[in-house]
């Protein structure tokens, strides 16, 4: 009976996840819309990370603005291919690798990449945190 039950359960979970998935693949336009997002998201966080490589004083990348923004693509696929919630420590290894590929030194593409994850990861969250409460206070949520 245990058996079942677990079975069942089990079904059930996946009837949730696929759903939602069938319902994209029948609408492709919204699948479309989501891949289009997805990939302008990844471009406009490569282009904040090569403009934190521009701004932060000290040694600047050896090579041009596709190769950096190919290594943010890189380093970020591989980092949140760990499976640690939202890549921490390992998408910022990965980047500093990228980084010191390109000829920045090591203490000086640790403080690059820690700098553009406190604008881009950090950031947004407090801000999220922060909002909620007031919203919260205002009994709007």
């Amino acid at each position: 009976m245990w058996i079942a039950r677990h079975r069942s359960g089990r079904l059930q979970r996946w009837v949730q996840v696929w759903h939602p998935v069938r319902r994209l693949v029948h609408r492709p336009t919204a699948l479309a819309t989501l891949l289009v997002a997805s990939g302008c998201t990844t471009l406009v966080l490569g282009f904040a990370f090569v403009v934190t490589t521009q701004v932060v004083p000290g040694p600047q990348p050896v090579g041009g603005l596709g190769a950096l923004l190919i290594g943010f693509m890189l380093g970020s696929a591989a980092g949140t291919a760990v499976p640690v919630p939202a890549g921490l420590g390992s998408t910022e290894a990965a980047l500093i690798a990228v980084l010191i590929s390109v000829k920045v030194p090591a203490a000086h593409a640790v403080e690059e990449v820690l700098i553009f994850r406190l604008l881009t990861f950090w950031t947004p969250a407090l801000v999220g945190i922060l909002t909620t409460r007031a919203l919260y206070r205002r009994h709007a949520l």
